[in-house]
């Protein structure tokens, strides 16, 4: 037995994208459960951990080696 999973697999992924383009409307538990597919690839991309890392405010820091006194 497998267990449920609140994601879609790639096949179930196409297949209701399929189902739309042919203009059959989804249930909202599809919708709900395609949300939560888009999410977990999304948070699980590299490119989202680091957008996630940074502040919005945050100011450049200062290198020494570009600082003249003179």
């Amino acid at each position: 037995m497998t267990e449920p999973t609140d994601t879609f697999t790639k096949a179930e992924l196409s297949a209701h994208r399929a189902a739309a383009e042919r203009g059959e409307t989804p249930s909202l538990d599809i919708v709900a459960k395609f949300i939560r597919t888009i999410r977990k690839t999304f948070l699980a991309s590299p490119i989202a951990v680091e957008k996630g890392k940074k502040t919005r405010n945050s100011k450049p820091k200062v290198d020494e080696s570009q600082v003249d006194f003179f």
